[in-house]
């Protein structure tokens, strides 16, 4: 999963490593971002790192999530799926 968040005069580039690996690793995958804060527009870094989320920030940012527009529950099962895909994708896909 790949992000690119721009403000202002920076921008955070991230991606998550989403794979099954051996183990159980679904849920560091999924909360763990590798990140790279870069200047804009030349796109120079600036810093780098990883950024967690526990399980107590990740249950409250999912409280956060606001769709606007007529279609409002279609576009939020339309992320649900993306996201809900991705990971059946990566862990279970291989099993079936």
């Amino acid at each position: 999963m790949r992000y690119r968040l721009p403000f202002g005069t920076l921008c955070l580039i991230g991606r998550k490593d989403v794979r099954d690996d051996t183990g159980l690793d679904l849920w560091p995958d999924t909360t763990t971002l590798h990140a790279r804060i870069a200047g804009l527009p030349d796109g120079e870094p600036i810093d780098e790192g990883e950024i967690r989320i526990g399980r107590a920030a990740f249950l409250e940012q999912l409280t956060t999530v606001r769709v606007t527009g007529p279609r409002r529950a279609a576009a939020l099962a339309a992320f649900g799926r993306l996201f809900a895909g991705t990971l059946w994708d990566a862990y279970a896909g291989q099993a079936v």
